[in-house]
């Protein structure tokens, strides 16, 4: 499962300590008294590597999941959504349009009017943008459904990706300027996963390997509620295993 969000943000590295550690198990989820912490090994067939040349992963361990990031460019765990949000509460957001903004905007609402040929007048649409200056919204998809509201004579723009763009967001944890990294769910029968590097270049090859816990129903009434939510159910424990590979 992807979630891919916007560009435009501060980097990484202000928010996110590197991980460092070779080989280095640590806890990077919330515990579980009934998930038992997974016992994993994860190796490389060799280290040092010409570019072209396929490296063999191999991995074991009682873990239900293992997902590996090779290290590459949109292959990194520090810049993945779990990473990232790790211990965070993900529904908080805060999306502010700035007035040092605004120039910005109105060059992109002239564009998509010119691309479109519209007889337009951008200063009046702008004269509406100001509306939502210093305003706070918690999500992405409240203030893009007003803008689209608003800027209906500039037709058939994408006003999320507007909101993305030059809304600032002051959430509880910043996006990178990149697409969100993503990892390779492994096949857990499998044990071996190979891959080839095209660059040259020192990757941080990290195998994060989770134990799936159970649903918490302590001080639940299922008559009265049966709703559910994500935090009733503990995500076990996971560990990460860090591999350097070097590619000349």
């Amino acid at each position: 499962m992807t979630n891919k969000p916007s560009k435009k943000i501060k980097k990484m590295k202000k928010y996110i300590k590197p991980l460092l550690i070779l080989l280095a198990i640590t806890t990077a989820f919330s515990c579980s008294k009934d998930a038992a912490t997974p016992e994993v090994s994860f190796s490389a067939d060799k280290l040092v590597v010409a570019t072209g040349e396929t490296v063999t992963f191999t991995y074991s361990g009682d873990a239900e999941t293992f997902v590996i990031y090779t290290g590459d460019p949109s292959k990194e765990w520090a810049k993945s959504y779990a990473a990232i949000t790790a211990g965070q509460n993900t529904d908080q957001g805060l999306w502010v349009l700035t007035q040092e903004k605004l120039p910005e905007l109105e060059a992109w609402i002239t564009q998509q009017v010119e691309r479109k040929e519209l007889d337009t007048d951008v200063a009046s649409v702008m004269a509406k943008m100001q509306w939502f200056v210093d305003k706070e919204f918690p999500n992405v998809e409240t203030p893009a459904y007003f803008a689209f509201l608003q800027m209906r004579e500039v037709g058939g723009q994408n006003t999320e990706e507007m909101v993305r763009l030059y809304f600032e967001n002051r959430g509880v944890y910043p996006e990178p300027e990149e697409d969100w990294s993503t990892g390779v769910a492994l096949n857990r029968y499998s044990n071996n996963y190979e891959y080839t590097y095209s660059a040259a270049g020192t990757y941080t090859v990290t195998l994060v390997a989770t134990t799936v816990g159970g649903k918490d129903y302590s001080g639940q009434n299922l008559e009265d509620d049966r709703t559910a939510s994500g935090d009733q159910y503990d995500p076990g424990r996971t560990i990460i295993i860090e591999l350097i590979i070097t590619v000349e």
